[in-house]
């Protein structure tokens, strides 16, 4: 179903048990959920992953922290008037965020098709039952170095859209919510040392890159008047985007390749490296498709990426 289906029933007085079903589920912006998650299977295989279980079940805090920050932003945006009100998908085409390929969660509070409060539950409950799932799986009495991490996770998560998006630093969020502290906590629930503190910089760099290329399409209506990224000044500079995403993902095998000759990473890290083809095969389609170009880029950055280095984190 999509956002104009919902939009219609809504208007329609015909919203059912059915569409606010929908609507929670394009909420949740599910697509990014294997982001943090497999980092933080990546930061467990990495410190040797004695207990598989312990490493799932912070997987799924991390989940729904996300969610939590997900509904958060859902609706922050409207309150801090970096999005608002409207009364068709025509005016929100000009005036809102844009609708993604991968997601049109910026829509549903600005078309009226949920409530503020609708989001607000959803992400209290998350936040409710990722602190259950921590205290219970995690036990923090006997690792108490997981706690400052996830206390930490909770604030990125919960300060994106009021401090971080708005001052104009969404990169240092992404980096340290989806990548760096993911990928800690997932190392800290099976060893505690030093090289804990390095894991995450890698997965964190490609983070706010991604971050970077999301933005970028938000630019034409968000220029100026709203939030900036680091993606402005490529916008400014009018060179394509295909271009800043090379650059972005070429950084980032870059840095790998430079963590594993450093010995911080497995030889088998590199296994990422067979994202290469893929992503060489659809970077033309975000010039002249640029929907299902940024889509297939985005499956890549979001899931192939973090799936690939969690694997090849098991090869030592």
């Amino acid at each position: 179903m999509s956002i104009f289906e919902l939009y219609k029933a809504r208007r329609e007085g015909k919203f059912t048990l059915k569409h606010y079903i929908e609507a929670w589920a394009i909420s949740t912006r599910a697509f990014a959920i294997p982001w943090p998650t497999l980092y933080v299977l990546f930061g467990a295989a990495l410190a040797g992953a004695r207990d598989w279980w312990t490493a799932l079940a912070a997987s799924a805090v991390v989940g729904l922290v996300l969610l939590a920050g997900h509904f958060r932003n859902n609706y922050r945006d409207v309150e801090l008037g970096i999005d608002k009100y409207v009364d068709s998908p025509e005016e929100a085409g000009k005036l809102i965020s844009n609708i993604k390929p991968y997601t049109a969660a910026a829509w549903l509070v600005p078309l009226r098709i949920t409530s503020v409060r609708f989001q607000k539950v959803n992400e209290y409950l998350s936040l409710a039952l990722s602190a259950v799932v921590y205290i219970l799986f995690l036990n923090p009495l006997a690792n108490p170095y997981t706690l400052p991490i996830y206390l930490l996770g909770v604030f990125f998560a919960e300060t994106y859209t009021d401090v971080w998006k708005k001052k104009r630093l969404g990169e240092i969020a992404a980096f340290m919510g989806h990548g760096y502290l993911s990928t800690l906590f997932g190392y800290l629930t099976q060893a505690v040392d030093l090289r804990a503190l390095l894991v995450g910089i890698a997965p964190g760099l490609i983070s706010g890159l991604t971050y970077s290329v999301d933005q970028y399409m938000d630019l034409r209506s968000d220029f100026v008047y709203r939030v900036r990224s680091l993606a402005e000044a490529w916008f400014v500079s009018e060179l394509p985007l295909s271009l800043f995403v090379a650059l972005a993902y070429m950084s980032f095998i870059a840095f790998t390749h430079i963590f594993v000759t450093a010995g911080i990473y497995p030889r088998g890290v590199l296994l990422v490296v067979a994202t290469l083809p893929v992503l060489l095969y659809y970077l033309p389609a975000i010039e002249y498709r640029r929907d299902f170009g940024i889509q297939r880029i985005a499956m890549i950055f979001v899931g192939l990426i973090p799936l690939l280095m969690f694997l090849g984190a098991l090869v030592h």
